[in-house]
């Protein structure tokens, strides 16, 4: 991992809290993309920003973004922007959205980082070199009881009939079910506050920062069939505190 890459991208996220903090709770014009998310100037302001400083610390770099075109795919290495995680949360005065970073090869995640402009905090991992929350290492919960889990979900209406119904085959099976959270559910799971995350209709900049923040604080990521989560998977997303609860959790998704 090179020390440049951290350095480089916490600055940039730095920069960027700055920017966020004065767009939330002004009065923003939200359009509708073709499928049919909100998008603010906000979202594309902040992606251009991240976009300007890869291409001129590292123009070598490929790009992946929401809001723009991917940039330079052939590259070994791939920096991955979700500008604003949580536009919905963000248009409605809810402080719970964040920025996501990522850099990935086509096999491996190498380094994420997700900052939530509004409250300050911020999450980020290395391969192999741990998951840090506010500057300090951060571990996931060690409970191995599904029964005695917390399991959280951004919203219902994100899921199909049948995932919905998977979902909540898994739901009433835990301690606490809540939605809502967006991108600080999958934080609070790689802290230990909650131990589940289950999701989907996802795209690869809503996960790919976050699947290495939770798997370097001792968690796993998958999707539903439990695969590795790669472009072009199926969007969904489970993400557990452990293996043990990870597969408790995969057999309630995927009982018939």
């Amino acid at each position: 991992m090179d020390p440049k890459w951290i350095e480089a991208s916490q600055n940039w996220l730095d920069e960027v809290r700055l920017h966020a903090r004065k767009y939330f709770r002004s009065e923003l014009h939200v359009t509708d993309k073709e499928d049919a998310s909100p998008v603010t100037i906000a979202d594309k302001h902040i992606e251009a920003l991240i976009r300007e400083r890869i291409r001129s610390e590292f123009p070598d770099h490929g790009i992946i973004g929401e809001e723009e075109a991917d940039e330079n795919l052939i590259s070994k290495y791939r920096w991955v922007i979700d500008p604003i995680d949580g536009t919905r949360s963000f248009i409605t005065g809810n402080p719970l959205f964040g920025t996501l970073l990522s850099l990935v090869t086509e096999d491996e995640f190498l380094l994420g980082l997700m900052d939530l402009p509004m409250s300050q905090e911020r999450w980020w991992a290395s391969h192999q070199g741990g998951s840090y929350y506010q500057g300090k290492r951060c571990t996931t919960s060690s409970s191995q009881k599904i029964e005695e889990s917390r399991l959280v979900c951004t919203s219902p209406a994100i899921f199909s009939t049948k995932e919905l119904n998977q979902f909540q085959n898994l739901a009433k099976s835990v301690r606490v079910e809540r939605y809502g959270g967006d991108c600080f559910n999958y934080g609070a799971l790689a802290c230990g506050w909650v131990e589940l995350v289950a999701e989907a209709s996802l795209q690869f900049y809503d996960i790919a920062a976050l699947v290495v923040i939770i798997q370097e604080a001792g968690g796993i990521v998958t999707d539903w069939s439990g695969d590795p989560i790669r472009m072009g998977w199926d969007g969904t997303a489970l993400a557990a505190a452990n293996l043990d609860l990870h597969g408790q959790a995969l057999e309630l998704l995927n009982y018939s």
